[in-house]
């Protein structure tokens, strides 16, 4: 059934037979993200917007206290503008 959508660059992808690590909704906006450009700095804006909705997040449930201590975190900020991973 998915065989038709196999092309040339399946032949790049390392452990072909495993499916991706990432949940079907990471794949969907990581995919519209590309769509619209291939740059890094389209998906650093992305997770940048999925960290500011953490935050707002954390503020509706938490309040601000709570809030400030993950959002002034320098890992949250370094790893969110992509600086590295862990």
């Amino acid at each position: 059934m998915l065989v038709t959508w196999r092309d040339a660059t399946l032949g790049m992808i390392n452990h072909a037979e495993f499916s991706a690590i990432y949940p079907p909704l990471a794949q969907v906006v990581l995919r519209l993200v590309t769509a619209v450009s291939v740059s890094v700095g389209a998906m650093k804006v992305v997770f940048i917007a999925a960290d500011l909705a953490v935050v707002a997040l954390l503020a509706r449930k938490f309040g601000r206290g709570a809030t400030l201590a993950y959002a002034w975190n320098p890992l949250v900020i370094y790893v969110g503008a992509g600086g590295s991973t862990l």
